[in-house]
């Protein structure tokens, strides 16, 4: 009998919790899809980049970039090759809502109307203000259309490095993904060293030096509670110079492994605050 009491008891509390995890669920859900939502303009094929695009990056990528329908077609399937979970069938729509709202005859990303910027009032304030930031040129638009695939353009406009260490960045992103030609590359790295060289300010300078760039990443990360965690779960997406090259206050280390949560990182509550504490500690914008 107690058996059976036991039994019962057992799978009341499993059902009760399932209940309250998918009550949580449900709420949560809404408002994450909602604030997703406004990024992108409706039509056919939004669902499905909800669903797939925005899985492991920000929108910002999509919303930032101007394609044609072969050009958006090859970035879909370039997403295929790396894990997306698109069928085949969903392919089309997708490069159809793409190329429609971000083609080249889409507005540009900055226009002095503020009427005729309002569709694209999506793109953060941020981002906005990092492309108005970057100066005209060939590598401008190389840097928009490459480099944006993955990450936002404050990973360049925050940092400060010399031409070893642009150099260094940009052969990462290559080996990452980023499509850039072996022609394209000096013409990359000279426009970054003179708009983002150290003799611009002082931020980050520290970052720059031939060590930094020379050495393993991993071994520059300080031993401490926490750092194995850093070690696997920061390189699922991008490599670790990016991590030791930058130096944030708790609060900013704080939404960082927020905003990577968010993306697909698995960490639980205890391994977020355990990841906060060491960047805090030992990445933070008082660390020489």
């Amino acid at each position: 009998m107690r058996s059976k009491k036991t039994t019962w008891q057992v799978a009341f509390l499993v059902t009760y919790a399932l209940s309250v995890g998918g009550i949580i669920l449900h709420a949560q859900a809404p408002v994450e899809a909602g604030r997703r939502d406004q990024s992108l303009p409706e039509g056919e094929g939004k669902e499905l980049i909800l669903g797939t695009c925005a899985q492991c990056h920000s929108l910002a990528p999509v919303v930032l970039q101007r394609k044609s329908a072969a050009g958006w077609e090859h970035t879909v399937r370039d997403m295929v090759s790396r894990g997306a979970q698109i069928h085949s069938r969903e392919i089309e729509p997708i490069v159809s809502y793409l190329a429609q709202h971000f083609g080249p005859q889409a507005l540009p990303l900055a226009t002095s109307s503020e009427k005729q910027a309002a569709p694209y009032a999506v793109v953060a304030k941020s981002e906005q203000s990092a492309v108005a930031a970057l100066p005209e040129g060939l590598a401008k638009t190389l840097i928009l259309r490459s480099c944006t695939e993955c990450h936002g353009l404050d990973r360049i406009t925050d940092n400060r490095k010399i031409e070893a260490g642009w150099q260094a960045s940009v052969k990462d992103m290559i080996r990452l993904g980023a499509k850039l030609t072996p022609e394209d590359v000096p013409v990359v790295v000279t426009y970054l060293v003179e708009h983002f060289g150290p003799a611009r300010s002082p931020v980050n300078v520290a970052s720059s030096t031939p060590e930094r760039t020379s050495t393993d990443p991993s071994q520059l990360l300080p031993d401490g509670e926490g750092k194995g965690l850093v070690l696997a779960t920061c390189v699922q997406c991008h490599n670790l110079r990016y991590v030791v090259e930058l130096r944030k206050d708790a609060a900013g280390w704080r939404h960082t492994v927020q905003d990577m949560v968010s993306r697909g990182a698995q960490l639980t509550a205890a391994e977020t605050k355990l990841m906060t504490d060491y960047l805090a500690r030992y990445l933070s914008k008082k660390t020489e």
